[in-house]
């Protein structure tokens, strides 16, 4: 080794030691930090459709403001204008003359004159009060400030009165997330939910999809599902698909006829042992099982309740019914 690389070598370490000495905090290193914020939850709210979340407030999360309607607009500068007009009104009245005291304190004196009083200066006493604070602190701090960029990566949909996933994909996007592509985690559990939506696979980097507690009763629409290359977490149990004789081997079948991302089904981890059974099944029973798979349905699946109608709509249609009659 020559002087050369001996000095190069040198300069190389010292400068490594530096760094070692003084590491890097996240806090000073340029650009976003990006951080998933609190779950967005909409649980328990009998939601019957995913329109109603446009404005529905959640009960935990940060969503969009919820935009207002031309008549609720409308209402509010009504409100305004009618208080102005009420301002008004109170100004023309003739007020009522009442004598007003002052009252000051004559007998304090001010801080200047106590300063002065006892020698205090009013430099000492400032660096006194705020201490020997460094000027540069505020070009760190400034440093420090960094665009914390806040994202959902969490939706509960569960325990409503759902029938229907279509136009969620679009809903969420217009009305109450700004990055539903983020969206990791969906509880779509115990809701009324008969099919799978193709709305579903917007989300693509969806981890975790729980289904649970629904009246899916055909294997082809967990078919759909396998379609989401980054999904890791499926929960199915409680629908009427359960019923089916080798209702676990058919939809780890399904799953993995295109990816091998799937870790868990209804909560279990897959084993081994399962997992070999699903690669045999795929490459030799699948061509023969496929059509059958379509008549596999349980003997007697459960049907979601009869959907709600409306009272006041109720009423207004037997009003109108009535007054066809008479006339």
């Amino acid at each position: 080794m020559d002087e050369q690389d001996y000095e190069l070598y040198v300069r190389v370490y010292d400068e490594m030691r530096l760094l070692r000495r003084k590491p890097q905090s996240q806090a000073t290193v340029e650009g976003k930090i990006d951080h998933f914020g609190t779950p967005l939850d909409f649980s328990f709210l009998k939601l019957q459709d995913v329109q109603s979340l446009r404005k529905e407030t959640p009960r935990a999360g940060k969503r969009k403001p919820i935009e207002k309607e031309d008549d609720e607009e409308d209402a509010k500068k009504g409100d305004a204008l009618n208080a102005l007009n009420e301002d008004k009104l109170d100004g023309d009245k003739p007020k009522d003359s009442k004598e007003t005291m002052i009252i000051r304190n004559i007998q304090v004196p001010s801080i200047v004159n106590i300063l002065a009083t006892h020698s205090v200066s009013l430099q000492a006493t400032k660096v006194g009060m705020i201490g020997s604070r460094k000027q540069d602190d505020g070009k760190e701090e400034s440093q420090r400030k960094k665009e914390i960029n806040y994202s959902v990566n969490s939706l509960f949909l569960n325990n409503n009165e759902i029938r229907d996933l279509s136009g969620l994909f679009t809903t969420l996007s217009t009305f109450v997330l700004y990055e539903p592509d983020k969206l990791q985690w969906l509880n779509l559990s115990y809701n009324y939910l008969i099919k799978v939506d193709h709305d579903i696979l917007n989300f693509s980097q969806l981890k975790s999809l729980q289904l649970h507690g629904n009246y899916i009763n055909d294997l082809e629409e967990i078919r759909k599902l396998n379609e989401i290359g980054t999904l890791q977490t499926l929960t199915l149990n409680g629908n009427p698909i359960e019923e089916i004789k080798g209702y676990r081997l058919f939809v780890l079948g399904l799953m993995y006829q295109r990816y091998e991302t799937l870790k868990r089904l209804d909560t279990v981890l897959i084993t081994k042992m399962e997992f070999d059974n699903v690669i045999v099944w795929n490459k030799h029973l699948n061509a023969k099982i496929v059509k059958r798979l379509r008549k596999l349905r349980p003997s007697k699946p459960k049907q979601p309740p009869a959907k709600e109608v409306d009272e006041n709509a109720k009423n207004g249609v037997q009003g109108n019914s009535g007054a066809q009659a008479q006339s």
